[in-house]
């Protein structure tokens, strides 16, 4: 029996762990290459402490915008009027409330069977009719509702910008 195969293999020794775990730590988007490479030991075994340690690489999560603290402290205001006014109406507060919201949205108007609807006469040839030809639009669209249901909806024409003075014209 060889001797070697009993001992642990050298990269996965602590020291190495706690090399690779302190490259982690300083750069968490590190290559597992980069990580090889500094080291002067396979990527497999890299893969393999790295598993070891329980690493796990996940992409970030992306946001519409990084909120400062004075919008936070806005928002959370905001939320507890809301509440505070639910508390005192109940439902009837959440039935006069509407809300709105704006989205880019695929428009195309497909012909019905009745539209496409011609005379012929019986020797004329027949024209097939697709069910969807897209126009591939994309306008804007506003649409505010209630708990009852949808209020408004309205596609913008092309070049407008929404903005307060938008949802007041709406309004």
């Amino acid at each position: 029996m060889n001797t070697d195969q009993e001992q642990p293999i050298s990269v996965t020794r602590d020291e190495n762990q706690c090399r690779v775990d302190a490259m982690v730590q300083e750069n968490r988007q590190i290559k597992h290459s980069d990580i090889a490479l500094k080291l002067d030991i396979s990527q497999e075994s890299v893969h393999h402490i790295i598993e070891t340690l329980n690493y796990r690489k996940f992409c970030a999560r992306w946001v519409p915008r990084q909120l400062t603290d004075p919008i936070k402290e806005h928002r959370k205001t905001d939320a507890q009027e809301f509440l505070n006014r639910y508390r005192l109406k109940g439902d009837d507060f959440l039935k006069s409330t509407a809300t709105g919201d704006e989205s880019w949205v695929h428009h195309y108007g497909p012909e019905n069977k009745r539209q496409s609807m011609e005379y012929r006469h019986p020797g004329s040839l027949s024209v097939n009719k697709f069910k969807t030809v897209h126009q591939q639009k994309k306008v804007m669209l506003i649409i505010f509702w209630d708990a009852r249901g949808m209020l408004h909806m309205e596609f913008l024409t092309k070049g407008s910008t929404v903005n307060s003075e938008r949802y007041c014209a709406t309004l």
